[in-house]
């Protein structure tokens, strides 16, 4: 039976993404029109990229990075509408992908061109279920109805989760040569909640801005200040693994030496069990030459007084 190898099976994969993600982009940049191009969606395309690489935390003992990035696109999708949201996904997964490589991560070329398209397709795919729920999501934010904005957020969440873990499970099954649900079940859960905390920092910021004239810049200084607070997070966070890993270190040196030790006992041990059994050696030798002859080695005088 004929089987694509490894590097196939991610060159058919991205080539079958490749037409969708295109589609994806091509409708983003001719739906964007010039003048949504303004200082506010600059100032937001820069917090989300700065968000993305500096701003990620991972919690400690578990695989859970958070960031607010994901919060930053679903902002920009209501605020300055789909198209912006999908340029802007795109370029922040180009550039943290780099990132990660600058920092000395192992991430290769088709991993950076798959994560690119994952993002295009899923604020597309995201994009087409929002309007078919509620028609337009810019609505629910111009209407006074919490529990509508709310569920928005939750349908934007939950979709970018489905959409992106599904493709990154694929993806990824493919590389480590497994089973899809393996991988997507393992990461379920780290997954779902970086998009949840992702839509509620985005709709406690969309409560606080003016939706039809937001202030980014005053956006952008909470996002400073809160910045300062997540990295002093990350700092203490380091510091623990760090105090963790010597923790770790200084045991196994001390298991090591208790390891050593008992070799060296059980050497002084077998050298004490040698001695003795060369004692009773020399102990019978002289033992038999009190008592025998040492010509004919039959028993002497002394033997037959110590006999008597």
């Amino acid at each position: 039976m004929f089987s694509l190898s490894k590097e196939n099976s991610i060159n058919v994969f991205l080539a079958a993404l490749t037409p969708v993600a295109g589609i994806a982009v091509v409708w983003a940049l001719l739906g964007i029109a010039p003048e949504k191009i303004n200082a506010g969606v600059i100032t937001l395309g820069a917090l989300t990229i700065f968000c993305s690489c500096y701003l990620r935390i991972q919690l400690p003992r578990v695989n859970i990075h958070l960031t607010i990035s994901d919060g930053m696109i679903m902002i920009a999708m209501m605020l300055y509408g789909s198209e912006v949201a999908l340029i802007i996904a795109v370029i922040e997964s180009f550039l943290a992908s780099l990132n990660i490589r600058r920092l000395g991560g192992t991430i290769k070329p088709k991993t950076i061109l798959a994560n690119m398209y994952f993002a295009a397709i899923s604020v597309f795919v995201v994009t087409k279920i929002v309007n078919a729920m509620f028609v337009s999501g810019d609505r629910v934010l111009h209407r006074d109805d919490l529990t509508s904005f709310v569920w928005l957020l939750i349908v934007m969440s939950i979709s970018l989760f489905l959409v992106n873990s599904i493709f990154v499970a694929f993806f990824s099954a493919i590389k480590k040569e497994t089973s899809f649900w393996k991988v997507w079940t393992e990461n379920c859960f780290n997954a779902i909640s970086i998009y949840l905390t992702g839509g509620v920092i985005a709709g406690i910021a969309i409560k606080v801005l003016d939706v039809d004239r937001p202030n980014m810049y005053l956006f952008a200084a909470v996002v400073a200040f809160f910045g300062l607070i997540y990295l002093t997070f990350r700092r203490f966070v380091e510091d623990v693994n760090v105090t963790v890993e010597k923790a770790k270190q200084t045991e196994r040196e001390r298991a090591e030496q208790a390891e050593q030790h008992i070799l060296e006992l059980r050497h002084y041990v077998l050298e004490l069990e040698r001695s003795s059994d060369a004692l009773k050696v020399s102990h019978e030798k002289f033992r038999h030459a009190a008592y025998h002859d040492g010509l004919t080695h039959l028993p002497n005088r002394n033997y037959f007084i110590e006999t008597l």
